[in-house]
């Protein structure tokens, strides 16, 4: 059954959020921890669970097409790990507790069901097929039907603004 979303509308286990074309949604945890959703996505939450043994957050969710940008962060006394399920990989990103470091990623599924996973800050563990690949900070890796996950490879540079030079302004 479906119903339309409201913001600060509660999530729980086995909920799915789904975009239309030209719409997006944006999953928060906590004021660090949040995915943004792009258009035409649809995305199922698996569970989410905090350990009692381990200080550790954990949450799983299933991204069966289109985007899914994200961060998180934990800090010197929790650590937060997110399990992605694409139809052809797990991607599995963490903080580190020593660092405190944030990770920023991006997963998405194209029409093929190929996966991509991009890596902005942090690193993330691909599976597939009984390969594992890191992928860290400024790099991707891809995965397709039927394949483990290929090396990774470096992101593309930023673009530099060649101009208007001196902030210039055209009408």
């Amino acid at each position: 059954i479906w119903e339309n979303a409201d913001v600060d509308m509660p999530l729980y286990e086995k909920d799915a959020i789904q975009t239309l074309k030209g719409s997006s949604a944006v999953i928060a945890f906590d004021d660090n921890n949040f995915l943004n959703m792009g258009q035409n996505s649809l995305v199922v939450i698996k569970k989410i669970q905090k350990s009692r043994i381990q200080p550790e957050k954990k949450s799983f969710l299933v991204l069966i097409d289109g985007d899914l940008k994200g961060q998180i962060e934990g800090n010197k006394k929790t650590n937060v790990r997110l399990l992605v399920n694409t139809p052809t990989a797990t991607a599995e990103v963490g903080t580190d507790m020593q660092t405190g470091e944030k990770s920023q990623f991006e997963v998405s599924v194209n029409a093929d069901q190929t996966s991509k996973i991009k890596v902005f800050s942090g690193s993330a563990r691909v599976h597939a097929q009984g390969k594992e690949v890191e992928v860290k900070a400024h790099q991707m890796t891809e995965v397709r039907v039927d394949q483990p996950p290929r090396d990774p490879v470096p992101l593309p540079s930023a673009v530099s603004l060649q101009g208007p030079l001196g902030g210039a302004s055209f009408y």
